[in-house]
């Protein structure tokens, strides 16, 4: 628990010396998401949090707006997904988001 909170907080510094606000903002809002998971002590969706952030950041630094905007969407399916504490729904939503990625790099619509 305390490695992956070292890696947030490098993220979080990365984010900020990069100047990007979109991305802070991003930041943030994983923060709420992981702070939430450490408090059931569940592993497995503060892992996801953290995939979470990995796959927001990649679709910035390509700025692809449409990948992007996949990325919000897939925030808010996890976010009701961890208001109602049910990581099957949660993991589901990284699975979605990994596959219309997939899609989107290899320009498939």
């Amino acid at each position: 628990m305390v490695y992956k909170l070292h890696m947030l907080h490098v993220l979080w510094r990365f984010a900020v010396c990069w100047h990007n606000v979109t991305r802070r903002i991003n930041c943030m809002l994983l923060l709420a998401m992981q702070a939430l998971a450490i408090q059931q002590h569940n592993v497995r969706r503060y892992a996801n949090c953290m995939l979470l952030h990995v796959l927001l950041s990649f679709a910035i630094q390509q700025h692809n707006v449409r990948r992007y905007a996949n990325c919000v969407l897939l925030h808010v399916l996890q976010s009701f997904a961890i208001q109602q504490y049910n990581v099957r729904r949660y993991a589901n939503c990284v699975l979605l988001h990994v596959y219309s990625s997939c899609l989107l790099c290899n320009n498939i619509t």
